[in-house]
């Protein structure tokens, strides 16, 4: 089971915007070959924007004590760790840093597929860390993403593998069926929209709502 990867690249970006500073990471492998599947254009690029500069500085420098002062075998480090962060935390999630995911995909021969998401808290106070509602947290949550994949790698067979793994090549077609047509319901429903070969959806989580193209997902949609 070797795998093989070739043209890996990785790169980190850190800028500074008055007291904010916005950090990227980006990982790149241009193929990788695992058994029976060639996969080329593997990308994650990933970010933090708009993130405190003195707030991350104090973590740092927090961070830096505990490595001065103790060994990492010092039971005592790990917890120091988690009272920096349960110290600073909240200060951070206060000017509403933004996690961004510019895209994370990989490209086959019968096609490709990638997401692209952003996630941040609205109006965010350290009240709603002390209070230990998740539910404070969940209806200031803004997120949204874009997926997409193209409808060959559905068609593609994957039994092959799955044979040769589990020794079940029904079983295997079966679930690729029940795949294929889980996707033509939910595209059928509007959640899916299609663009050629390529299947795309814009998914949304605001104000305590989840919804897929515009359309409401979960007790929501019952109603629809």
């Amino acid at each position: 089971n070797a795998t093989k990867m070739g043209r890996m690249s990785y790169g980190a970006d850190l800028r500074k915007n008055g007291d904010y500073v916005d950090m990227a990471v980006k990982v790149g492998i241009g193929t990788m070959e695992v058994e029976d599947m060639a996969m080329s254009d593997l990308r994650y690029d990933f970010a933090i924007n708009h993130v405190h500069g003195p707030t991350y500085a104090a973590i740092q420098r927090k961070l830096q004590d505990v490595t001065a002062t103790s060994t990492p075998a010092d039971p005592t480090a790990s917890t120091t760790v988690m009272s920096a962060f349960g110290e600073f935390l909240p200060q951070l999630l206060e000017h509403s840093p933004q996690v961004v995911i510019d895209r994370i995909g990989f490209s086959m021969p019968e096609g490709e597929a990638g997401l692209t998401a952003t996630l941040q808290l609205d109006n965010f106070t350290k009240e709603d860390m002390a209070s230990g509602s998740a539910l404070a947290l969940i209806g200031k949550l803004n997120a949204s993403a874009d997926i997409w994949f193209s409808e060959g790698l559905l068609r593609r067979d994957w039994k092959q593998r799955a044979s040769d793994d589990t020794g079940e090549d029904g079983n295997a077609a079966d679930k690729l069926a029940g795949m294929q047509m889980q996707v033509a319901q939910l595209e059928q429903q509007g959640y899916l929209q299609r663009d050629g070969d390529r299947l795309e959806s814009h998914i949304e989580f605001k104000n305590g709502t989840l919804s897929a193209n515009g359309k409401p997902i979960g007790p929501m949609a019952q109603g629809m």
